[in-house]
């Protein structure tokens, strides 16, 4: 069997290096002999001592509306930092629930925003569920994490299937 275990790096004091160790304990092992076995696994990361940085969000839910099935649409999320000192904006990920016809499109694990940089995050979204289906709309959160505070951000994303939507389609000139 395996299990998952998420850690968490939160950092305090001064910046610079900072070590910890994980230690994993188990009964279950093949060898009678040594039945609690330990096993210990080095942490290492990098702190580093920032300002309070102010952010503008370009949205506060993405709502791709209605949507013709096997329609792919994307909706954009763009993070600004409008101050001095730098930002941190990770974690980036689909809260739990989300539902699969909602996908973060080539996430950064990880931005360092100066100044009046901006960093730009797709969603995309797909829909195929049967037309009898009793429920035709797919629903989550994005959340994205920033070293200001508050530090924690969640939208709701939210997009419906429909068979009588208007497609949208870009001009086509000769």
């Amino acid at each position: 069997a395996s299990e998952t275990i998420d850690l968490e790096f939160a950092p305090s004091g001064p910046g610079g290096a900072k070590s910890a160790e994980l230690r994993l304990r188990t009964t279950e092992v093949s060898d009678p002999r040594n039945p609690d076995f330990t096993l210990a696994v080095p942490l290492a990361g990098a702190a580093e001592d920032l300002g309070e940085c102010e952010i503008l969000l370009s949205a506060s839910e993405i709502d791709f509306g209605r949507s013709v099935a096997r329609t792919e649409n994307r909706g954009y999320l763009a993070i600004t930092n409008v101050d001095a000192d730098p930002c941190i904006i990770n974690g980036i990920r689909l809260g739990p629930g989300t539902d699969p016809e909602l996908w973060l499109v080539d996430p950064p694990s990880e931005a360092r925003l100066g100044r009046d940089e901006s960093l730009l995050l797709e969603i995309g979204y797909l829909t195929d569920r049967p037309r009898e289906a009793e429920d035709l709309t797919a629903e989550g959160t994005l959340e994205v994490y920033v070293s200001t505070t508050p530090s924690a951000y969640t939208f709701p994303l939210r997009g419906t299937q429909s068979s009588d939507a208007l497609i949208r389609a870009p001009n086509i000139l000769d």
